[in-house]
């Protein structure tokens, strides 16, 4: 994933994929800058994203995520989650307009009525036929009551269960159990942040260190720019403590990005471009990772799935995850400041 630093010029010899990079191939036949990616452009391509996550979502209100056995997300089955829902939540209430807002009340419906005793989500839904095989979760606990109390939504009180679930260096555990198998992951520690707020300085200082060096630390989130993504969104929130990681965060953008100044797949452009608008990483140039972005929106309105998160075994993602990512990424980039 990490190619030598290259600062991406529109020289007409650029070696960009002429799918996504037509119009800087135009301008260069022209002799002349590429024009700018319109707003209109981008617009119908989120309408177009929107209309997509409409009618994909699901009778009660879940967008779905797909468990894999394989990396490229080939050989997958649905398994009801609240877990996908939150993050499709948190994208569509940056969103003007009805149709989001109608979405995402029903999203919110939906993942209230997934709420367990003591104010807990796990990540099988009750209709899925692992529901209650394992415990509730901390990762799905924080996400949720996030998105609920983002939207003035009632839920029970569970904060004491989050400090009822730390290990002996305070950092929060992953599962709720007093007994058995647990693990610490960095980046649940950042969503377990962006609910509780900031006041757990032995947990920022130990995110800090740990996405500083680009450590291992999150066995749930191996590819960085998932791990990236989730921080920069809790600072984004009110994680204040995150906020030196920027500079680091942003020299680790430009040592991932490509030749042709894309990042990859469409969900690591989509996490790229909303992780550097967060930081405000200002020496990349975004429109090479937008342009193929918009290229690589389906007929349907869609963008493929790639995994975003792992378990011990598997692998999980699902078109209507990168979907809500690259409309975030979109939206932002023509909301950006110029």
């Amino acid at each position: 994933m990490h190619a030598p630093k290259h600062r991406l010029t529109w020289a007409c010899g650029t070696t960009a994929a002429a799918a996504a990079l037509l119009i800087a191939a135009s301008a260069c036949a022209a002799g002349e800058a590429p024009s700018p990616i319109s707003q209109a452009r981008v617009d119908q391509a989120i309408g177009r994203g929107l209309e997509y996550l409409s009618s994909k979502q699901l009778e009660w209100g879940e967008f779905r995520s797909l468990t894999c056995l394989d990396d490229g997300l080939k050989r997958c089955r649905f398994e009801s989650s609240p877990f996908a829902t939150t993050f499709v939540v948190d994208v569509l209430a940056a969103l003007p307009g009805d149709k989001p807002a109608s979405m995402r009340k029903r999203a919110l419906d939906w993942l209230l009525g997934e709420q367990q005793p003591g104010g807990v989500w796990g990540y099988w839904a009750k209709r899925n036929s692992d529901f209650g095989k394992f415990p509730a979760d901390l990762d799905d606990t924080a996400t949720v009551s996030y998105a609920l109390r983002s939207a003035g939504v009632s839920f029970q009180d569970n904060r004491a269960i989050f400090d009822a679930n730390r290990d002996a260096q305070k950092r929060f555990l992953t599962w709720i159990r007093k007994d058995g198998y647990n693990d610490v992951d960095c980046a649940v520690n950042a969503n377990v942040l962006m609910y509780l707020g900031e006041s757990r300085p032995e947990v920022c200082g130990w995110v800090v260190e740990q996405v500083g060096k680009g450590t291992a630390c999150a066995p749930y989130y191996p590819d960085p720019l998932a791990i990236d993504y989730l921080v920069t969104r809790a600072r984004e929130k009110g994680v204040t403590c995150f906020a030196e990681l920027d500079p680091v965060i942003g020299a680790r953008l430009s040592k991932a990005r490509q030749p042709d100044g894309s990042f990859g797949s469409a969900l690591d452009d989509a996490l790229a471009v909303t992780i550097a608008l967060r930081t405000g990483t200002k020496d990349l140039d975004l429109r090479p990772a937008v342009e193929k972005l918009l290229a690589a929106q389906r007929p349907e309105g869609d963008w493929p799935r790639k995994r975003f998160f792992v378990g011990p075994s598997l692998r999980y993602g699902s078109e209507e995850l990168t979907t809500a990512f690259a409309i975030e990424a979109l939206h932002r980039f023509v909301a950006r400041p110029r």
